[in-house]
């Protein structure tokens, strides 16, 4: 094998790996509907639900309320549908909007008929506006982490595009490379798929694996929870990719050897 043909060995496998993983980021973290499917396995909706609810409870109670004030308050379909919305205007690139307009005249609603049923009565409107703006912020805090993916949409869209545009010129040049190479004529084909697979084996076990991603905390419990999840569905799909390549290869170098020997006789 001379020099030449060497580096376009290289450079195939390069591409093959670089275009793997940029399918991978494109199909997970990238994906709108990868990202929500992995918060509802996560039971993301859920757990922010029960979290705003307990520190709702915590607070109310020093204003000699009961729980029973939130009980209608919102539901978990409204915290998935506040979620979604930030979601959704990260990935379309969208103005985002909240409910919590809603919830607050829900709430309002909900602490006027719990004084009247109850025969309590707050005479100050100051203490009663800040009891309301207080729930309001437990509300809307428990979902922030959210909105601070949201204030970074635009760059999020920019990678989302170059992701797209390098993996376009990765595919044209793995095309090139694969014509100039002659891998097939060569019986190179194998060697390279076999030395991509084997390189995506590396990354997991080697560079992604030292990551202690089970033990990452970010922000919130619900978040480090949806955080981790995608790390290990990702990590499953190294797995899947390199195994893929790797049983490829396995399939074409008998493809050559069997050629290879029906030359040989011819």
């Amino acid at each position: 094998m001379n020099k030449k043909v060497l580096m376009l060995c290289i450079l195939d496998t390069i591409l093959i790996v670089l275009i793997t993983l940029l399918i991978i980021l494109n199909n997970t973290i990238l994906n709108k509907k990868y990202v929500i499917s992995v918060m509802n396995k996560s039971e993301c909706y859920v757990t922010v639900y029960n979290d705003i609810k307990k520190d709702i409870n915590s607070y109310i109670m020093s204003s000699g309320l009961t729980s029973n004030v939130i009980d209608n308050m919102f539901t978990v379909k409204d915290i998935e549908n506040n979620i979604n919305n930030y979601i959704n205007s990260i990935y379309n690139n969208t103005f985002f909007t909240t409910n919590s307009d809603e919830v607050k005249n829900k709430l309002i609603l909900s602490i006027e008929n719990y004084l009247k049923n109850n025969s309590l009565k707050i005479d100050n409107t100051v203490e009663k506006e800040e009891l309301i703006r207080g729930i309001l912020n437990i509300y809307d805090n428990e979902t922030q982490f959210y909105m601070l993916l949201n204030n970074f949409k635009n760059t999020f869209n920019y990678i989302r595009k170059i992701t797209i545009i390098v993996l376009s010129i990765s595919i044209l040049l793995l095309i090139i490379c694969l014509v100039l190479t002659k891998p097939i004529k060569n019986n190179l084909l194998s060697s390279i798929i076999m030395s991509s697979g084997l390189i995506l084996l590396f990354i997991k076990c080697n560079i992604y694996d030292k990551i202690n991603y089970k033990d990452i905390k970010i922000i919130s419990e619900s978040f480090s929870r949806v955080v981790n999840n995608m790390l290990v569905s990702i990590s499953n799909l190294f797995i899947i990719a390199a195994i893929t390549l790797v049983i490829s290869s396995i399939i074409i170098l008998f493809i050559e050897i069997k050629r290879s020997s029906r030359n040989g006789r011819n």
